[in-house]
């Protein structure tokens, strides 16, 4: 089995014709189920997806931009939002990084630091706390998210 490249000029050499952000983002693109969204308080706030009615959250990364939606159903009518940033990717990193750019529609952009992890089908992205500016270290435990924590399962394939 062959290695990862460890850092950026490595990952240069094994793979010089594929932009190095590019290869990764490729990886991520795609429609994502949020199955788990913690918010600092340690509550998933993503209904039980046995219960469809109670709404859907997705994810969905296409190209550079990251668009968050949720859909919840009152008693005659569905409400929803949608969020949707750019981003940009550090895999050379450990834990391996993301950044994020949320543009307002007064045109203020909000940076968000974030780590995240892909492990098959499965996506955990940890963001920092926007007023602090931080990024995370590690991933929190279902109890301690500080900014923001979400666990995703592709959906379909880009």
């Amino acid at each position: 089995m062959r290695e990862e490249p460890r850092d950026r000029a490595e990952l240069a050499l094994a793979h010089p014709k594929e932009p190095i952000d590019d290869k990764y983002t490729d990886e991520i693109q795609g429609t994502w189920d949020v199955e788990a969204c913690l918010l600092g308080d340690g509550k998933n706030h993503v209904p039980d997806r046995k219960d469809r009615a109670m709404g859907t959250w997705t994810a969905e990364f296409k190209g550079k931009t990251f668009t968050y939606t949720v859909v919840g159903f009152g008693k005659d009518t569905a409400i929803g939002s949608r969020i949707q940033f750019s981003y940009s990717l550090d895999p050379m990193k450990d834990p391996k990084e993301m950044d994020l750019v949320l543009r307002m529609e007064d045109g203020k952009e909000i940076p968000m630091k974030a780590i995240y992890e892909l492990k098959g089908d499965t996506l955990r992205i940890a963001i920092g706390n926007t007023r602090e500016g931080e990024r995370p270290q590690r991933f929190p435990d279902d109890t301690n998210a500080n900014g923001g924590y979400f666990v995703m399962k592709r959906q379909s394939n880009p």
